[in-house]
């Protein structure tokens, strides 16, 4: 992307931590104070995320024949550096608003805000999400602290192409293969969270709109 994302996501959640304690809003107010904002962001953050996938997919057809494997794995890796800016204050907005503002904001914020936690972690938690009774504010409080210690796809993706950096000759086609794979089910479950999230946000939006009572 041509426009770097990272710095006016920062500048949101910073605002966002403070708005999030303000007196009461209506339902209205609260999304399109909060949840707009922030989903609007997040989109340019999340699309610059996928997008450092799909690079990575075509460096590594590219590398077949070239083997610029050092080259490829400082391109990967000072890119997720910037993206992890906004994945750690994310946290910090997610962290906020659980000790201060989560009766305010309802299950339904809840929700959204795990989902995207999860966008930068595997993708298997999503199948679970789904399932009927999932107890939102217990998953989203587990996400919240896990997140803290669980590494990003990114840097798996990192440590990927480290991988193949490291091989002095010709990386095996086995080495290749599994980056490959491991390319090809982080894009699909990036792109399966990237689903949920856009409904979420959908489904918040009607419901902004049609009640705003106070929340």
């Amino acid at each position: 992307m041509a426009l770097d994302p990272v710095s006016p996501f920062l500048a949101l959640i910073d605002r966002l931590i403070s708005l999030i304690k303000e007196r009461e809003m209506t339902r209205k107010e609260y999304f399109e104070k909060i949840i707009a904002p922030l989903y609007e962001s997040f989109s340019q953050v999340g699309g610059d995320y996928i997008a450092l996938f799909r690079q990575a997919r075509s460096l590594l057809e590219t590398l077949s024949a070239t083997a610029d494997y050092e080259t490829a794995f400082l391109t990967i890796r000072d890119r997720r550096e910037q993206l992890l800016e906004a994945r750690t204050e994310l946290r910090a907005f997610a962290k906020a608003y659980r000790e201060g503002a989560e009766k305010k904001g309802g299950e339904e914020t809840t929700r959204f805000l795990a989902s995207m936690l999860q966008f930068f972690y595997a993708s298997e938690l999503m199948t679970e999400l789904r399932q009927p009774g999932f107890h939102w504010r217990k998953v989203f409080a587990e996400q919240e602290a896990a997140s803290r210690y669980i590494s990003s796809i990114a840097f798996a993706l990192v440590l990927q192409f480290q991988e193949l950096r490291m091989c002095r000759l010709q990386p095996s086609e086995y080495l290749v293969q599994q980056a490959r794979t491991f390319i090809d089910g982080s894009l699909a479950g990036l792109e399966t969270t990237w689903s949920e999230i856009a409904l979420l946000f959908a489904d918040m939006k009607m419901k902004a709109y049609a009640n705003s009572r106070p929340l």
